[in-house]
């Protein structure tokens, strides 16, 4: 059963998708093959974590962000909010070493904070690179986007999710 949530995030990634749409082939195949088989997952994560993916929607809005990156902590964390992963924290997976060496790891574990965080990193990113693509990976590296990868990680989360979770 599709909820309101549910129906928000199919809009938001057919939107990408649509712009987007050239990336398809380019994306990881496994990554894609894991996201599309893991349906009853995702319908899970978006019915457990709904109060959250609705204060992340609420949050890029305020920040003028574009709300696909809504799909971030999919991939990042599963929207767990006390994933630890070496000096990433969080359910947005905040780098320590490059984006926040003067907080206490304990406040990332706050969705709220952590997402307050990352949106205020992607905005000064998004400013700093023009491009999403060289954002994106500045985000996911730390430290600049020459050997990323990143965005063709998100984009194949971004097609398997509309194709297994919202396609009918």
């Amino acid at each position: 059963m599709m909820t309101l949530i549910s129906n928000t995030l199919c809009d938001i990634a057919k939107k990408y998708i649509n712009k987007h749409h050239k990336y398809k082939h380019n994306y990881y195949k496994s990554f894609y093959k894991k996201y599309k088989k893991d349906k009853n997952y995702i319908y899970f994560l978006v019915n457990k974590k709904k109060h959250i993916i609705k204060y992340i929607l609420h949050m890029l809005k305020l920040y003028s962000l574009p709300n696909y990156l809504v799909f971030i902590p999919f991939i990042e964390s599963s929207f767990y909010e006390f994933a630890k992963n070496k000096k990433d924290y969080g359910l947005w997976q905040i780098n320590t070493k490059y984006f926040a060496k003067n907080i206490p790891t304990s406040l990332l574990f706050d969705y709220k904070i952590n997402t307050i965080i990352a949106l205020s990193i992607f905005k000064e990113l998004f400013k700093r690179y023009k491009l999403e693509n060289k954002a994106l990976c500045a985000y996911n590296t730390g430290r600049g986007f020459k050997t990323c990868f990143y965005y063709k990680k998100f984009n194949s989360f971004v097609f398997a999710f509309y194709d297994s979770f919202c396609k009918k």
